[in-house]
């Protein structure tokens, strides 16, 4: 780890173990593409998302939208 700064970074993330290659992905191009396999806490329920680091370096998930029914 780096020892210059006190950026953290835990590879679980709601239940999902990010691989190597998503970890390096998300660190080099601040996001990831969609990931499967997230657990909320709140429903229970699992749920796919991306991850992107915001302007504080702390994650978020990003949600695809899904079109609506006219």
């Amino acid at each position: 780890g780096c020892r210059a700064c006190a950026f953290k970074f835990h590879p679980e993330v709601s239940g999902k173990m990010l691989s190597p290659g998503q970890i390096e992905a998300l660190l080099t191009n601040g996001k990831t593409g969609v990931l499967k396999g997230f657990h909320s806490k709140k429903t229970g329920k699992s749920f796919e998302a991306a991850l992107k680091l915001n302007h504080e370096a702390k994650l978020e998930f990003v949600f695809s939208r899904k079109p609506t029914r006219a």
